[in-house]
């Protein structure tokens, strides 16, 4: 008596595959996902970063004078725990996002504001 079914190994070989295949190119379609947000965004007039991990010491300062100098929003979408997904949605949405920052506003833009909020930190804390 034959216990194997070939269609079975097929199918079940198939999914195998299909899963192996979707888990390891995820991240390349978060990354995929969030150039095609951040193009929605920039579409609808906003300017936004995506931030995750624990925030610096004047990350306070940092995201009102990136508001109020340039229009550009701090999202954060994440504290000290994250995942692959949300890591790479972030860096496909602020490699699109950044670029169109630096392009308007000079290529120092982050490093200016991060400077300056740092001198303010440093100004209020005396």
């Amino acid at each position: 008596m034959k216990t194997s079914h070939p269609h079975i190994m097929i199918i079940t070989a198939a999914a195998l595959l299909f899963t192996t295949s979707c888990s390891s190119n995820f991240s390349w379609i978060a990354v995929e996902k969030g150039r095609s947000d951040a193009l929605a965004d920039l579409r609808a007039g906003k300017l936004v970063t995506e931030t995750a991990g624990l925030p610096m010491p004047s990350e306070d300062i940092y995201q009102q004078l990136l508001l109020q100098r340039y229009g550009v929003e701090q999202r954060r979408v994440a504290d000290c725990i994250v995942d692959r997904r949300i890591l790479s949605h972030a860096r496909g949405y602020n490699e699109i996002m950044m670029a169109e920052i630096k392009k308007r506003f000079g290529p120092d833009v982050f490093d200016r504001t991060l400077t300056k909020a740092a001198g303010v930190s440093r100004q209020e804390s005396r």
